[in-house]
């Protein structure tokens, strides 16, 4: 009885060891037997090179730029640089679009082509690269999101980041990007472009904050810092709208706050993540005396 009972022990103490040394194989094998046929899609990706050329209207307009270029410095007594080689130019995409310089593989590849095509073949072997779709993932997601680590478990940056790489590689036009974020409804683990509005949960009560939401949106999305007309109309000129007549204008404190009662549609329901319900924002203006409700309106 003894002997069984030492036997069964064995088996228990070594049992996982030896699963664990099966499913390891198992996965080492998995992986092995697919094969590595990376060399033949880099070579289909210089096959399928697209040249901007082909672009219908893209020669006409590049020569009517080129023209009110070389205009306006023949005008100010300028003299153009001359024309970077084709080494220098793929040097600098890849450092835009990539974060590194050309490797030898990538040189003695682009040597075997036209060097008039060489510029263009890179470019779009970049673009299909899936260093581009990673590395501009990383400088999105700052720009979207910050660095701050935003709220525990309400806010996934690395599903965020996944979910932008994937959307890079599938070659999602900007405006797609971010009306997805902006109007993004459901919960942060299973729909990803969520998080551009969990990030903001830790300034107001778990929910998606509008002021913020408003601030990032101008900053992020349309290239202007307006948060000081968050308290005060602007009396230095810095922040201008265009009005329905066309006319420029001085940025008013309701500009801000009616571009942050978008946002105030945006709910956390729990389990249910973020839905979108009524517009619901009311705030007290300078120099007033009470709130008021505030409509949702372009600026």
């Amino acid at each position: 009885m003894q002997t069984l009972q030492t036997t069964v022990l064995a088996i228990l103490r070594w049992g996982w060891f030896a699963l664990l040394v099966l499913v390891s194989f198992a996965y080492l094998v998995s992986g092995i037997s697919d094969p590595d046929d990376s060399g033949t899609a880099k070579s289909n990706l210089v096959a399928r090179s697209t040249r901007l050329a082909q672009i219908p209207g893209f020669t006409d307009t590049l020569n009517q730029l080129n023209q009110l270029r070389q205009s306006e410095l023949d005008a100010l007594g300028i003299e153009t640089a001359p024309t970077a080689d084709w080494m220098t130019v793929c040097r600098r995409m890849s450092l835009a679009l990539v974060g590194c310089g050309l490797s030898l593989e990538e040189i003695r590849e682009l040597e075997s082509v036209s060097e008039s095509d060489r510029e263009h073949v890179h470019l779009q072997n970049l673009f299909n690269d899936h260093r581009f779709h990673h590395y501009w993932a990383q400088r999105l997601e700052r720009q979207f999101v910050g660095a701050d680590e935003g709220p525990f478990l309400k806010f996934r940056r690395r599903r965020f980041r996944e979910w932008l790489t994937e959307v890079i590689a599938q070659n999602w036009s900007y405006d797609r990007l971010v009306r997805s974020l902006i109007t993004a409804e459901g919960l942060w683990t299973d729909k990803p472009e969520v998080n551009f509005l969990t990030a903001t949960f830790g300034s107001n009560n778990d929910q998606p904050d509008p002021v913020r939401l408003a601030a990032r949106t101008s900053r992020v999305f349309l290239g202007l810092r307006i948060d000081c007309l968050q308290c005060h109309d602007d009396f230095l000129g810095n922040v201008s709208f265009v009005d329905e007549e066309d006319h420029s204008r001085s940025g008013e404190q309701a500009d801000f706050h009616q571009l942050a009662a978008f946002f105030t549609a945006a709910k956390n329901r729990g389990l249910q993540g973020v839905r979108n319900r009524d517009v619901n924002y009311e705030f007290q203006y300078l120099d007033t005396d009470s709130t008021v409700s505030v409509p949702a309106t372009v600026p």
